[in-house]
């Protein structure tokens, strides 16, 4: 006997048709900030989550995002939080005026093109006082010239046209010119690998006006640039590239950034941190400045 039709036939389902897609809210410096504020009035008044939870302010699981910085916030919400918490006039308005900025600066990385891992490491950049760098095989950055820019990027990205080439490298030249126009300028340290500045990236003429470029910042006070020779043997950064951004501010952590190939991570434990000074200060301390080298 044949089998029956409902017995071997599957079940059809109709498919999902597709939503929104979600909107990826990105911490931003401002946002970390305002949260570790939130937090430390709420402990310095004693009060708990669930205290916040209690007096309908919002959720538990909201309240976690404002804290952690990891959701656009309301200027309305964070004021009655902070009323809530006992802080004076003047600290409610400066709550409320860093949501307000927060806000804002989460309105304006929506509309750019940066990947959301790299957004925190761009905000970084902007407000740290210090940044110590070190890479034993790459130009930083914010001290490629426009041509060794191209050359790496080609290398990593040969599929793009000349419209994408343009465009990274166009980016890279506004962050340097927002780097090294701040005000107060911050206070920038580049330790490289002798590697750096001899692999012919982009060809002998690239890779001398590079050099040269690393000579000429340094000499005019911009940068500390130093080179770890190949004649040290072995020195305690080998490990691989990493960046150290120092704020002055109370409220912000010191941060280490490593990049990899399919993005970034953060660590902001005071040991993780300690542990990448101490292999800065070992490396730095085998380097010797640009102007001495060769």
């Amino acid at each position: 006997m044949a089998a029956s039709k409902t017995a071997t036939q599957p079940t059809r389902r109709r498919a999902a048709r597709p939503g929104p897609a979600r909107k990826t809210t990105v911490p931003t410096v401002l946002s970390r900030r305002l949260g570790r504020l939130l937090t430390h009035l709420r402990v310095s008044a004693g009060k708990t989550h669930q205290d916040v939870v209690n007096k309908g302010f919002m959720a538990r699981a909201t309240l976690w995002r404002y804290e952690e910085g990891k959701t656009s916030p309301d200027m309305v919400r964070v004021r009655a939080l902070a009323q809530y918490y006992g802080a004076d006039a003047a600290t409610i308005d400066a709550v409320g005026d860093l949501a307000k900025a927060a806000a804002n600066a989460q309105a304006q990385w929506d509309e750019s093109n940066v990947p959301d891992w790299f957004r925190l490491y761009v905000d970084l950049e902007a407000v740290a006082d210090r940044i110590l760098h070190f890479d034993g095989t790459l130009v930083p950055g914010f001290l490629q010239t426009s041509d060794y820019a191209r050359a790496v990027y080609r290398t990593l990205s040969p599929d793009d046209g000349e419209d994408a080439v343009t465009q990274h490298v166009d980016l890279r030249l506004r962050r340097q010119a927002s780097l090294f126009g701040r005000s107060p300028a911050p206070q920038l340290v580049a330790v490289l690998g002798e590697e750096v500045v001899t692999r012919p990236v982009g060809g002998e003429q690239v890779i001398a006006a590079q050099v040269q470029h690393l000579r000429d910042v340094a000499a005019s006070g911009q940068v500390d640039v130093r080179i770890v020779p190949r004649s040290v043997g072995a020195y305690a950064a080998m490990i691989g590239p990493f960046r150290i951004f120092e704020c002055a501010h109370e409220l912000d952590p010191d941060v280490v950034y490593v990049e990899s190939q399919i993005g970034g991570r953060y660590y902001e434990k005071p040991s993780e941190v300690a542990t990448y000074r101490r292999v800065f200060d070992l490396t730095i301390d085998q380097a010797v400045p640009i102007k001495e080298y060769r």
